[in-house]
């Protein structure tokens, strides 16, 4: 049985330069202290129990009730703003990788929803955390690939793309792997 050939891509500082959640927080809001508010202020007691039971599951929760609660505009906004973070180098890999026949993946610790916005392609997979998950797990850098061997069978990662060390499982189980420094620029990973 001939194995799907896959590139990876991670989201958030990878394919975007910005966090997608915490700058949807921020288009969400009216102004900067209602964004203090909503993305730091409100998650404050949750923050601090993260720190007591070194779970920061208790803040991300917290933030995904937030945005529950805010799906209508969510899936009313104009996603087009997110265009200018985009890193055009990884537009260019993926659209290459699709002429070559290679199923894209993108695998995130984001959102799902907002990932989906943003990226505006039937023909790209996204594993990411969705709004309507129960958040037991979360899809993140140290558990990408588990999530990777539950949702596709029978594959070859061929290309990963990361931007941090939590990328660096899903950058080693690739034939060829980049990773992404602050300015945006691929490097070579191996």
């Amino acid at each position: 049985m001939k194995k799907n050939r896959l590139a990876l891509y991670d989201f958030d500082g990878t394919i975007i330069s910005k966090d997608s959640t915490k700058y949807l927080f921020k288009i969400l809001s009216s102004g900067k202290i209602h964004f203090l508010i909503t993305y730091y202020l409100q998650h404050l007691i949750p923050f601090f129990l993260m720190i007591l039971n070194s779970n920061y599951m208790i803040l991300k929760r917290s933030r995904i009730k937030y945005l529950k609660k805010k799906i209508d505009d969510i899936n009313s906004l104009d996603y087009t703003v997110f265009k200018k973070y985009f890193n055009k180098n990884l537009l260019d890999s993926i659209k290459l990788n699709k002429k070559k026949g290679i199923r894209i993946v993108i695998i995130s610790a984001g959102i799902y929803e907002i990932i989906k916005n943003i990226i505006q392609d039937n023909n790209v997979e996204i594993i990411a955390n969705s709004l309507n998950d129960n958040w037991f797990e979360d899809i993140n850098g140290s558990n990408k690939i588990k999530f990777l061997q539950k949702y596709i069978r029978n594959y070859e990662i061929f290309e990963a793309y990361g931007n941090s060390r939590h990328d660096f499982e899903m950058l080693n189980a690739s034939k060829k792997a980049w990773i992404i420094n602050k300015d945006g620029i691929l490097i070579r990973f191996k």
